[in-house]
């Protein structure tokens, strides 16, 4: 086979680099601005598509049902605004693709676009049922050139519908809910070295890296009121077994888009997730307060990952029947959002840190995210 000088030259610079930290990002097919900002947590305090995507017993939390036309969620971190000019360079294949991304090494990229079309309907047909109904299309990439030259790709592309139901007993103290998943995924989750691009020629994309397929999974949940109050606070508990089937994509096997696909895309993390919430009387301009501490991802991942980064909690205040602040710790880090709720128009602003390592405090991918809604 014919290597190059400059091939030759990279190998050897690959050969000599020390092994490089893989990134261990906990992937989820779907988050909210609003869940970030309150430091990760949704099993108790997830409303409308965090509980479609989350603890379909909040479902029953929901005090009116909307439609929303379209829901559009926007996150990035500052590095791939900032290196968008390398990211357009780099093209071609083989040895071509690892001398282009020389300017990207030792800095995660990382960008999501999430649209989701949804119903949700506070009393299905009883005051005791809740539904909610929806399409949801999300790509999320997180691509990390290495001083190695290899390339650590985390790139998913989901879409299909999705429902859930919830279930209110014990005069509405208790909750209970299913949500059932429908979903193509086309995904590429692993390292890429240099020699393999090099030998094989290959581009460093979904088509040539990538494997796809069709799987259903499901997700079970509570929520409950508990009848111990103080003056100053009503306390809840949460919670919810995620993607029990831990679906490998087997369903039905495609190639739409990986045309050389494996056997199938990576598999969906079965976890379980609870939490404990603290509800505040009004205080002067503050109402609906709360504040949640929860543990989430428990379970079966195919990354290691410490408790450091399972842990989270944040809290809420509305400080105008348009404007909430929100503010937590997600995975160790601060952050924190604000949501303004408007006739037809809604949208949230946030910012955390995801932590790219397998126990919270290694490396901090400091993100910002912007979302859009028009609702009925």
């Amino acid at each position: 086979m014919f290597f190059t000088r400059r091939s030759i030259l990279i190998l050897c610079l690959a050969l000599a680099a020390p092994a490089a930290e893989a990134n261990n990002e906990i992937i989820h097919t779907y988050r909210s601005l609003r869940s970030y900002s309150l430091g990760g947590t949704w099993v108790t305090t997830g409303e409308y598509a965090d509980a479609l995507f989350g603890n379909p017993a909040r479902h029953a939390a929901v005090e009116e049902g909307k439609f929303s036309l379209i829901d559009l969620t926007l996150a990035f971190n500052p590095r791939l605004i900032t290196s968008i000019g390398d990211v357009t360079k780099v093209k071609g294949s083989g040895a071509e693709v690892v001398s282009t991304i020389a300017p990207l090494v030792g800095e995660n990229l990382h960008g999501r676009v999430s649209l989701l079309i949804a119903g949700y309907s506070a009393e299905f047909f009883s005051e005791r049922l809740a539904f909610a109904a929806g399409f949801l299309f999300n790509t999320q990439i997180n691509v990390l050139p290495h001083f190695d030259t290899s390339v650590d790709s985390q790139t998913y592309v989901d879409a299909g519908p999705h429902a859930g139901i919830a279930y209110r007993m014990l005069d509405g103290a208790l909750s209970v809910g299913v949500n059932l998943h429908l979903s193509y995924r086309v995904a590429v989750d692993r390292r890429v070295v240099a020699l393999d691009l090099i030998s094989s020629g290959n581009k460093l994309g979904l088509k040539t890296l990538g494997t796809e397929g069709i799987g259903a999974d499901g997700d079970i949940g509570a929520f409950y009121k508990i009848p111990w109050e103080l003056s100053y606070a009503r306390f809840s508990a949460g919670l919810s077994l995620n993607n029990l089937a831990q679906s490998t994509y087997t369903l039905v096997q495609t190639k739409l888009i990986a045309k050389d696909a494996g056997e199938h895309p990576p598999r969906n993390s079965r976890t379980a997730n609870m939490g404990v919430r603290a509800d505040f009387p009004d205080v002067w301009i503050m109402k609906n307060n709360f504040f949640a501490v929860e543990f989430t991802d428990l379970g079966s991942h195919p990354y290691r990952s410490s408790l450091g980064k399972k842990v989270h909690f944040g809290g809420e205040t509305q400080l105008r029947k348009w404007l909430h602040v929100r503010a937590g710790v997600h995975q160790g880090y601060p952050g924190g959002g604000f949501g303004f709720v408007f006739p037809v128009f809604r949208a949230d602003i946030a910012t955390w840190g995801e932590e790219l390592g397998t126990t919270a405090g290694m490396h901090q991918d400091r993100r910002v995210g912007l979302r859009l809604a028009a609702e009925i």
